[in-house]
């Protein structure tokens, strides 16, 4: 399966072959193209989620939507035939797949580094724009990319990926005991629990940990209301590095039992009466 790679190099082809190996920033002019960013902005928001509560698995399966969903937009929209009878048109849609493409490798970086570089390499990108925020935004100038671009040469084996991934979750990890040692494990106690605004997903809580009360977001909506969360007594990981999440910042991180259908439990203390506070280990 190299869905990925195949995408890839196709719109590399095309932006060598029909536009001169340039993507010029263009006006969207159709509709498969606004549907096709809108995909690509809420397929970040998840996987950004899905980053946060380390399920990297189903990281590849969203990526693959918008892989997909441009491949389908190619075959749909058939560019070839738009830069003759239309070229803002067929530039437009250079410009859309160019940027879904560079899109692509910056959601994939976390997992695939080694391909996400190889992709900015090859639309001739600043390293320094692979990351996050620039998901989404236009070119803001004109580009031409690299002329010796080449198949990816190791195919993407999606399945192979996964099971790799499986290993990052940590079931399979031994860790040193003087690691252990540096997590700040506490019981915390939720105070309060709302959903995101815009999301059903990520849910915002206010948790007491003993000397303070943080902002925790996570990627809960699935598995629990918020009215069952407030007054709930949990293990909280106190000294993790802020996240930010859908623009907010996550000051910690909830321990949870994670199922093979991955289905997430809260871990909470068997007696309820353990203060806020208490270090866990």
């Amino acid at each position: 399966n190299n869905h990925i790679g195949n995408l890839v190099h196709r719109v590399l082809k095309l932006i060598a072959k029909y536009n001169g190996y340039k993507v010029i920033p263009s006006s969207i002019t159709r509709d498969s193209e606004k549907e096709l960013n809108k995909l690509v902005y809420e397929v970040s928001a998840k996987v950004e989620e899905l980053y946060y509560n380390m399920r990297f698995q189903r990281v590849i399966n969203e990526v693959m939507k918008v892989v997909k969903r441009a491949n389908a937009v190619i075959n749909d929209e058939r560019p070839w035939e738009l830069y003759k009878t239309d070229y803002n048109a067929f530039k437009s849609m250079i410009h859309t797949l160019a940027k879904v493409i560079r899109d692509i490798a910056i959601m994939l970086y976390p997992i695939i580094p080694d391909t996400s570089i190889k992709i900015f390499d090859y639309l001739n990108l600043p390293m320094q724009n692979l990351r996050w925020d620039i998901i989404g935004k236009d070119f803001d100038h004109e580009v031409e990319i690299k002329r010796d671009f080449k198949p990816l040469f190791k195919k993407i084996d999606i399945e192979e990926l996964k099971k790799k991934l499986s290993l990052m979750r940590g079931e399979h990890i031994k860790i040193d005991e003087n690691y252990l040692k540096k997590l700040d494990l506490r019981v915390g106690k939720i105070l309060e629990a709302e959903y995101k605004k815009g999301s059903t997903k990520i849910i915002r809580l206010k948790v007491d940990i003993g000397d303070k009360i943080i902002k925790i977001l996570g990627g809960l909506g699935e598995y629990y209301k918020p009215t069952d969360l407030i007054g709930k007594t949990v293990v909280v990981v106190a000294n993790i590095k802020e996240k930010k999440i859908m623009g907010e910042y996550s000051e910690g991180m909830l321990l949870a039992a994670i199922d093979e259908g991955g289905g997430i439990s809260l871990l909470t203390p068997d007696r309820e009466d353990v203060k806020a506070g208490t270090r866990v280990g």
